[in-house]
């Protein structure tokens, strides 16, 4: 009962992801993101290593899986990425 409640309330929540970036190709993954209004935020973390945070809308988890999966047909992005320290130099995939 309690894992229900949990996925539930997961559901519902902004999901924080990390990935790894061409740093030339992060502005062309957020005018992608971007032109699916409401679905997606990204946020620069460490431009010269190529470190973005994409916020997910709650319900839209399974649309920018999507996306980000078809961009990586084209793009070299990694991740998603986990243990990101202030320093954005500690990383590793999961």
């Amino acid at each position: 009962m309690i894992n229900q409640k949990m996925r539930t309330e997961r559901l519902f929540q902004t999901r924080k992801q990390f990935y790894r970036i061409h740093r030339n190709r992060i502005y062309f993954v957020r005018f992608i993101l971007e032109a699916y209004e409401g679905i997606a935020l990204i946020k620069t973390i460490d431009a010269k290593k190529g470190i973005v945070e994409i916020m997910t809308a709650p319900g839209c988890y399974d649309e920018v899986d999507a996306i980000i999966h078809d961009l990586k047909q084209s793009i070299l992005i990694t991740g998603p990425i986990i243990d990101l320290h202030e320093d954005c130099v500690h990383y590793r995939e999961l």
